[in-house]
């Protein structure tokens, strides 16, 4: 896993709504941190605006699933551990591209 340079929201697909902040990820997975609560064992189609284009796309696109979940030290946020469940080939080859920069 690689650490997040900068502030990288991710967005509920379904909503549109910010669920939370990028801390580290991989191609596999992520860590999110929120100031919310988010249920373990959820799925979840998210959207990730780039930082900058890759390969011509503003976003990142996958499905992934909540494994775990804790408080963190500043009790007014939450850490979640997400598996990264379903991404197409060229949101990947973007992803493993974001990580690299990174």
């Amino acid at each position: 896993r690689k650490r997040a340079p900068e502030k990288i929201t991710v967005y509920d697909q379904a909503t549109e709504n910010a669920v939370g902040q990028v801390v580290n990820m991989s191609s596999g997975g992520m860590l999110l941190i929120s100031d919310h609560p988010i249920p373990v064992e959820s799925v979840f189609q998210f959207r990730i605006a780039l930082p900058q284009p890759i390969e011509g796309a503003d976003s990142l696109n996958f499905g992934a699933e909540s494994l775990w979940d804790s408080p963190a030290m500043d009790e007014n946020y939450y850490w979640t551990g997400f598996q990264i469940i379903d991404i197409s080939e060229s949101d990947s080859r973007i992803l493993e591209i974001l990580i690299e920069d990174w």
